[in-house]
């Protein structure tokens, strides 16, 4: 259990909803990425806790759409919020990671990658993990 105690987000549409179909509201329309309730349930087997980040959680409707859709693919219960929480780990298809060593210009080519036509979230092919952010538990920014 390499990750107890650590918290991993994990981005909804793109990582763990496919969102093939873009934005068709509130509720999700496509299947899951496949592999992806593997990944969660790994995450958790390595004792981590894994919190659902996503915009459509800005709203109580589509937080409960996001919770209906992981129960009726068989995803575990998970926490769902529209806020960066701590974490160890982000996990999200549009994720630009800065590296001290590689500096800013490595960032300005994945900025540019993402930008490409054919990544507006219909087709994503770029995955990162980014750098966990130092926010502390509790705080009005990170309530969970």
């Amino acid at each position: 259990m390499r990750l107890r105690g650590g918290t991993v987000a994990v981005d909804f549409d793109g990582v763990l909803h496919a969102y093939v179909s873009g934005w068709t509201g509130p509720v999700p329309a496509d299947s899951p990425e496949p592999g992806a309730l593997e990944f969660v349930r790994w995450l958790q087997s390595e004792g981590a806790t894994v919190v659902v980040l996503s915009t459509r959680a800005r709203t109580r409707t589509g937080a409960r759409a996001i919770r209906r859709w992981l129960a009726d693919h068989g995803f575990p219960p998970l926490k769902v919020t529209d806020r960066k929480v701590n974490a160890v780990a982000y996990v999200d298809d549009r994720a630009v990671p800065y590296q001290p060593a590689d500096g800013w210009p490595a960032c300005r080519s994945h900025v540019l990658r993402l930008a490409e036509p054919g990544m507006d979230g219909a087709s994503r092919s770029v995955f990162a993990v980014s750098a966990p952010v130092a926010e502390e538990k509790g705080t009005k920014r990170n309530p969970i």
